[in-house]
């Protein structure tokens, strides 16, 4: 999806999930001063073959997509709440869950993850972001 660097600046992150399918938004600036909106989002489809549904076995399949923007950054969160909104009715998820992250750096956002019950996070291995 994204790298977070230093200067990375994540306003908000969106997740929900249905049946055998998950999506995660990001909305982001690469510097707190860029003008610029990057939204960055995929969709998971697990394997169902897969009991433990784990993220990283390599056994589901992933979509990705981004965009860049301009605009005010609640008029973006605004038209990525109702995104994610539309794909629950339409799969008939149960819940959207958007946690607001207003941070920069890969440490902050780090440690907002980690707290997310819906996060499947790991370390990076060495040498990879």
């Amino acid at each position: 999806m994204i790298v977070v660097t230093d200067t990375t600046y994540v306003s908000m992150v969106w997740f929900a999930a249905w049946q055998n399918t998950d999506w995660l938004a990001i909305l982001y600036k690469n510097s707190p001063l860029e003008q610029n909106w990057h939204l960055a989002d995929r969709f998971r489809y697990y394997d169902p073959a897969d009991p433990d549904n784990d993220a990283f076995s390599g056994k589901d399949c992933k979509s990705g997509y981004s965009a860049t923007f301009k605009g005010a950054e609640e008029v973006a969160r605004t038209h990525l709440r109702h995104v994610g909104v539309m794909l629950l009715q339409v799969n008939q998820g149960e819940e959207l869950h958007e946690v607001a992250f207003e941070t920069v750096g890969p440490e902050a956002f780090t440690a907002i993850l980690a707290k997310q019950s819906w996060a499947e996070a790991r370390p990076a291995e060495r040498g990879q972001p």
